[in-house]
């Protein structure tokens, strides 16, 4: 799983108590904090990575999951995950996964909605 965008790494760190999990953020600060909290909480920095990376430039193909919790429209990105990925992602919040996407599911997940959709 990589979470694109992945902010202060709270998702990246639950998600790998369960599978190695990937976190793609731009900010050299954010992931160096995402890193220490990982250490601070004795995570194991193989199961829970953070790299310094703009996800629209970033080769995905690795990531059977990506999950995203976008802040506006994600139609560009799906543009570009159209021609480069056949995989699953996963859009947490209010934002539309956009056009032409196969939705597998849709459910809620705290007080929000998430879609799964396949590329």
């Amino acid at each position: 799983m990589a979470h694109l965008g992945s902010g202060d790494g709270r998702a990246v760190l639950l998600a790998s108590l369960y599978a190695p999990a990937v976190g793609l953020e731009r900010d050299p600060a954010l992931v160096a904090f995402s890193r220490a909290q990982a250490l601070a909480l004795g995570l194991d920095l193989g199961r829970a990575r953070f790299l310094a990376a703009d996800f629209l430039t970033v080769d995905l193909s690795p990531y059977e999951l990506l999950f995203i919790r976008p802040d506006r429209a994600v139609g560009s990105l799906v543009d570009r995950l159209k021609e480069a990925y056949r995989g699953r992602l996963l859009v947490y919040g209010p934002h539309s996964a956009g056009t032409g996407l196969k939705a597998l599911a849709e459910f809620s997940l705290g007080l929000g909605r998430a879609g799964l959709f396949e590329l």
